[in-house]
């Protein structure tokens, strides 16, 4: 009978498959916003990055304030740091935001083509990188994410490659030129690594998604320019959930799609407006890990709105990985 229980299993999937797609999801509800235009605190002038820590809370990088601001995760304002400059603490159109595995905050300035790392608190820490094309260098940097080692991935988008760099900020690798091939960039904006390890980049000219190994190997990409599902007007901001699935800013089609890791799509949501779940420009995108909620930075609308994420769909094995799982 042991031998026969494959068998079984396998009959018993295809038996799920038959007249059953084989992924199948619904778009998140809106919860609420938090933002309106503005200097004050609480304010934007065209959010850009978005991140939660494990802390709780929620950062943002206020572009044209040229800030981080801290807000607890129910929009309450909490704390505000930076001022437009070039000087160590100050800030020159800050764009993305990441939180590293020891809650220290990494942010990018995209005029001034650096790094620029703080506490959780607004403390100044130091800088990395500085304008030019050679290792460790940027060209308007854009996004930045880190994998659960510590090491950290950029968008460096006039130099069409992405940069690693260590978790004690060593320059590491990077991969990419300009060119619509695998593995070439046409201004990449937005940069994500899974819990295995794996790196997604968006395209805000290529308009397609790319995905790699921690050492830039290629490893498959899916988009084209359009408004049809799966297809981009500008990808940018990017968050995987803990299995995999991708939650993509579709930032000039003023809306969200979901991919699984593979690139199949899942759902979509927003158009433009102001209104409840509507989305005009979304610029990046960050999970909550303790709900699933999802909080998007609006550009244009100057402020964070937040959808509830509804489970997971169930992923149904296809033949191909049933064979595989079995062989």
């Amino acid at each position: 009978m042991a031998r026969l229980l494959p068998i079984v299993m396998c009959v018993a999937v295809l038996l799920c498959l038959c007249g059953v797609p084989a992924f199948a999801d619904s778009p998140p509800a809106p919860l609420f916003t938090f933002g309106t235009l503005g200097s004050g605190p609480g304010q934007f002038d065209h959010p850009s990055g978005i991140a939660i820590g494990a802390d709780g809370f929620v950062y943002v990088a206020d572009q044209h304030n040229h800030r981080v601001e801290k807000f607890k995760k129910d929009g309450t304002f909490v704390m505000q740091w930076g001022s437009y400059g070039g000087a160590p603490g100050q800030l020159n159109y800050p764009t993305g935001i990441a939180v590293a595995p020891n809650g220290t905050i990494y942010v990018t300035e995209n005029q001034a083509h650096r790094i620029s790392v703080f506490t959780s608190t607004g403390g100044f820490l130091g800088t990395v990188g500085g304008f030019g094309s050679g290792p460790g260098q940027f060209e308007y940097p854009v996004f930045i994410a880190f994998d659960a080692a510590g090491n950290y991935y950029v968008d460096d988008s006039e130099n069409n490659r992405i940069d690693k760099f260590s978790s004690l900020n060593f320059f590491v690798t990077s991969w990419g030129t300009y060119g619509s091939g695998p593995g070439q960039f046409e201004q990449p904006y937005g940069v994500e690594v899974d819990a295995l390890g794996f790196v997604y980049v968006g395209e805000y000219g290529g308009s397609r998604v790319q995905k790699f190994t921690d050492t830039g190997g290629f490893v498959a990409s899916w988009g084209s320019f359009g408004t049809a599902d799966g297809q981009f007007y500008a990808a940018e901001g990017i968050v995987a959930d803990n299995i995999g699935n991708l939650y993509i800013c579709d930032t000039g089609n003023n809306r969200i799609q979901k991919f699984t890791d593979g690139g199949t799509f899942l759902t979509k949501w927003g158009m433009q407006g102001n209104g409840v779940g509507q989305l005009y420009t979304p610029a990046d995108i960050a999970m909550d890990p303790s709900t699933g909620n999802l909080y998007v930075a609006e550009w244009n609308n100057a402020r964070v709105q937040v959808f509830g994420n509804p489970p997971t769909a169930v992923h149904h094995l296809s033949w191909g990985e049933v064979k595989k799982e079995y062989r």
